[in-house]
């Protein structure tokens, strides 16, 4: 999964469990 994955994820739905996944993965950690 790249950056641009996880912003789509984000701008598509933050309720799907996103926020959950995005805490697992840091930008630090990308």
């Amino acid at each position: 999964m790249n950056r641009a994955e996880l912003i789509e994820i984000i701008r598509n739905g933050e309720s799907s469990g996103a926020e959950f996944k995005l805490d697992d993965i840091h930008p630090q950690s990308l």
